[in-house]
């Protein structure tokens, strides 16, 4: 579960901080899509937690995507991004948000 929630976290910010224009969002693209299996083997895992375990890890995804948010922010806010980037990221900011509840 960790090793899942790591990789995304980790994956994510490394390809949206690479983005700087239209044309580095292009690439990022792929990379992003590459991350959705991670995103969905992590839902699944979360689904099968134990109940005394589900409050640290909404803790856990909570807190990341915190610090997540704030790369997607600014990426998001550079001129043509949000059109290419927006209708992969913010499905997966939506799944990681339900995940810490």
């Amino acid at each position: 579960m960790g090793k899942n929630a790591t990789e995304l976290f980790g994956g994510l910010t490394s390809v949206l901080e690479g983005v700087t224009d239209e044309e580095t969002a292009k690439l990022a693209l792929p990379e992003l899509q590459k991350l959705a299996p991670v995103l969905t083997s992590l839902e699944e895992e979360a689904g099968k937690l134990p109940a005394e375990e589900k409050p640290a890890f909404a803790e856990f995804i909570g807190k990341n995507l915190g610090l997540l948010t704030k790369v997607i922010d600014v990426v998001m806010a550079i001129p043509g991004v949000k059109d290419l980037l927006g209708p992969t990221v913010t499905p997966m900011v939506d799944s990681l948000t339900k995940l810490t509840k």
